[in-house]
């Protein structure tokens, strides 16, 4: 196991992007990882085995958000701002809700991908 590994060699910390919906309208991934909740429990267990701590970075976006492209879930197409706001606080609290109920050791959240605009 890479996580094995990675305490072995004194690493303490991973991070784990999170996408909130990486698949198209048939269930393919979008590839990347495809790093959903589900895959960063998968993945925040296997290094909370191993001794690690987790941050989870939100990037409250299907895909790869940065400082040129940052596309709101697919979801979230419509809302209006006060929906959007309770959507990203409903979608953080079951997500952190999730992962620590797995048994994730989460030390660390990010709030969005390479944000630099406040």
């Amino acid at each position: 196991d890479v996580f094995m590994t990675l305490a072995q060699s004194g690493v303490n910390y991973i991070r784990l992007r999170v996408w909130n919906d990486p698949y198209d309208e048939n269930g393919n991934g979008y590839g990347g990882g495809n790093n959903d909740v589900a895959a960063a429990v998968e993945l925040g267990k296997r290094a909370t085995r191993y001794g690690m701590k987790v941050c989870i970075d939100f990037h409250y976006s299907d895909f790869w958000a940065d400082p040129k492209r940052q596309h709101a879930p697919k979801a979230w197409e419509g809302m209006s701002k006060e929906e959007k706001c309770d959507a990203l606080y409903e979608f953080t609290k079951e997500s952190l809700t999730e992962l620590l109920d797995a048994g994730v050791n989460v030390g660390m959240v990010q709030i969005g991908n390479e944000i630099n605009n406040g």
